[in-house]
């Protein structure tokens, strides 16, 4: 006597690779979550059509990743101040100095 098997077929909705991490709470984070995930999709094209023929010059290139470092770090400095009035312990990114991490 031969048994049958039901197939399962799960669906799964279509979500930002870290909304299954990360539970986040304010509107505002949810933007800002956006946004990196926005960026990192960003630097890999970046990445791909790094001096290429017609692609991005390695000077635009690396002007635009210090653009980057310098809103990191100016959103890290306003964060040190938010979270001193908001009585929060902040825990600045390690290996602030990412100067020499270049594109």
């Amino acid at each position: 006597m031969a048994t049958s098997q039901k197939k399962v077929t799960k669906k799964t909705a279509r979500r930002t690779p870290t909304a299954k991490l990360i539970d986040v709470r304010s509107p505002l984070a949810k933007q800002m979550l956006h946004l990196v995930v926005q960026f990192d999709l960003a630097y890999d094209h970046l990445k791909a059509h790094w001096k290429e023929v017609g692609g991005i010059p390695e000077q635009e290139g690396l002007e635009l990743m210090d653009n980057a470092r310098q809103a990191v770090e100016a959103f890290s400095t306003f964060m040190e101040e938010f979270s001193e009035k908001a009585g929060f312990d902040y825990c600045p990114p390690k290996g602030g100095n990412s100067r020499n991490q270049t594109a």
